[in-house]
């Protein structure tokens, strides 16, 4: 409620930790003619949107999320005027909202519910906009960055494969893209639900792989050579 006595403290504490000893308390007071500014801390939002993504990063997510809300008019109830919004964009854009339950920005409240559909839907309309390439570079790298750091290495979906994890004690997901060795972009989305969920994010790893060594040109020859053998 006090964002400005949030902030004076961090910097205070910050300051008593590299060595700075700092007179007086903490408080809100009008400005005199004398103050001057000392700080100001700015950053985009596509730089935090990419910390988010990479590292999963709840808090962040939670923050975004109302910033939502607070941004088209909510000032009171930013998560439920975030849940407005964001089911408003999804239907205007022709994607499916069936079953769709949205409660929080992290993904953690297990009242969420969200359709691979409809993630697929909304990567494929990113794909889209003027920015995506930054959006696509703000998910984790597999066997590079972030969460997938340590993921499908070795494979074709290495530094290949960008996406977004998700990991709940019963539920494991990955949603981004990957482009194939015909260099064709494809939208993915995989969600498990159950008590395997170190058997899911393999079986990510397997898809995920698949999809970077897949080749249409080839499968299609295949399919020729198939069909020309029967004949």
């Amino acid at each position: 409620n006090r964002p400005e006595l949030v902030a004076a403290g961090t910097l205070r504490n910050r300051l008593e930790s590299g060595g700075v000893d700092v007179g007086g308390g903490i408080a809100v007071q009008p400005k005199p003619k004398s103050a001057f500014q000392i700080a100001e801390f700015k950053r985009p939002i596509a730089e935090i949107i990419s910390y988010l993504n990479k590292n999963s990063d709840n808090y962040l997510a939670e923050h975004i999320f109302k910033m939502v809300g607070a941004a088209a008019g909510g000032q009171t109830q930013t998560a439920k005027k975030s849940v407005e919004v964001i089911t408003q964009a999804l239907e205007k854009e022709g994607i499916s909202t069936e079953g769709l339950c949205i409660n929080d920005g992290s993904g953690l409240c297990r009242r969420n519910l969200f359709s691979a559909n409809t993630e697929v839907g909304l990567l494929s309309k990113a794909a889209e906009l003027p920015f995506f390439l930054e959006f696509e570079s703000s998910l984790a790298l597999a066997g590079v960055d972030g969460t997938l750091r340590k993921r499908m290495k070795g494979t074709a979906a290495e530094r290949n494969l960008h996406a977004k994890t998700g990991t709940l004690r019963n539920t494991s997901a990955l949603a981004g893209y990957v482009s194939t060795r015909d260099n064709e972009r494809l939208c993915f989305a995989f969600i498990f639900n159950g008590g395997g969920v170190g058997l899911y994010k393999l079986t990510e790893n397997e898809l995920g792989a698949c999809l970077a060594d897949f080749s249409l040109t080839e499968a299609l020859k295949e399919v020729t050579s198939h069909s020309n053998t029967s004949k």
